[in-house]
């Protein structure tokens, strides 16, 4: 270390090529929505929903989702696929109404497909500008043609989480998704053993990146794990689970934030990588969790040596 900073610590990255930071640089002009990366597919439907077949995709990330700015659940508006995705999950988006599209590029053309409700659009795009591509398919759901099903933000505490967040953004330039795998808060890792491949699915809370503006890789900056919950502490098999992810992440000096309940009522801010003594809340209100949040998220921006 030095300053401050782990010269030897290289965060994951979420936008890895021209296309991907282009269909950022897109949605973001949609006034009154936002762009939720990588989170994952099954929470894009009912909550609980229930898979009757096999389909490891259901699990896995999509490359995004649109969600309205004011939406306290994040609902999920129009789902965004970059990867090719096998016909049994176009089947499930279709079969349960879920608008959706993929962007891919073919030489110099950009090219949109998305099919809904019998309705198949495909648009081809030379100026570089996917905006349009973006807009067309929205279109149906601002004019009540498709509605969201799933929700990416779970609890009132989540709530209170993206609220600190948003609190701190005018400083530090920051963003959070939400129900991201392990897998991309952790990058590939060559050498992880069964046990730990098996926790890569598992979800974590949010994960706070820098702005498009800040950082086009937009890369990990401090995942933030929610462990308040009764389950977390009386339920051996969830504690242990927790437990496990807390390790791997360590293992590779990933900074995992973990907020848990504390004394007095209020909430204990902890994430040993990072080197800081532990934070405190005393309620759940956005400007507690801001201030006691605001030294991990500072440091933690060193430790991926990024700047403010």
């Amino acid at each position: 270390m030095y300053g401050g900073m782990n010269l030897a610590y290289t965060p994951n990255i979420w936008l890895m090529n021209d296309l991907e930071r282009r269909i950022v640089q897109a949605a973001k002009q949609f006034s009154g929505y936002t762009l939720l990366l990588r989170p994952t597919r099954r929470h894009v439907f009912v909550r609980n929903y229930r898979l009757n077949m096999q389909l490891p995709e259901f699990f896995k990330p999509c490359f995004g989702v649109l969600a309205k700015q004011n939406d306290p659940d994040k609902k999920p508006c129009m789902v965004i696929e970059t990867e090719y995705i096998p016909q049994a999950l176009h089947d499930l988006y279709n079969q349960h109404g879920i608008l959706w599209v993929r962007i891919s590029q073919d030489n110099n053309e950009y090219v949109l497909q998305c099919s809904h409700g019998g309705t198949t659009m495909g648009i081809r795009e030379q100026t570089g500008s996917l905006f349009k591509l973006l807009a067309a398919p929205l279109s149906w759901h601002e004019r009540n043609v498709s509605f969201a099903q799933g929700s990416f933000v779970h609890s009132h505490s989540e709530r209170v989480l993206r609220e600190s967040i948003q609190v701190l953004s005018p400083s530090y330039r920051i963003e959070v998704h939400h129900q991201v795998p392990v897998s991309w808060v952790l990058g590939y890792k060559p050498d992880l053993s069964p046990e730990e491949r098996r926790l890569l699915g598992h979800e974590i809370d949010a994960v706070i990146t820098q702005s498009f503006e800040a950082d086009p890789d937009c890369a990990v900056i401090l995942p933030v794990k929610l462990d308040i919950y009764d389950s977390h502490r009386e339920d051996g098999e969830v504690a242990e689970k927790d437990q496990a992810v807390r390790n791997l992440c360590s293992r590779y000096q990933v900074p995992l934030l973990t907020i848990s309940p504390g004394g007095s009522g209020g909430f204990e801010f902890d994430c040993p990588v990072l080197g800081l003594p532990k934070g405190y809340a005393e309620n759940q209100e956005p400007n507690e969790w801001a201030a006691a949040l605001s030294p991990f998220l500072g440091r933690a921006i060193q430790w991926a040596n990024r700047g403010f």
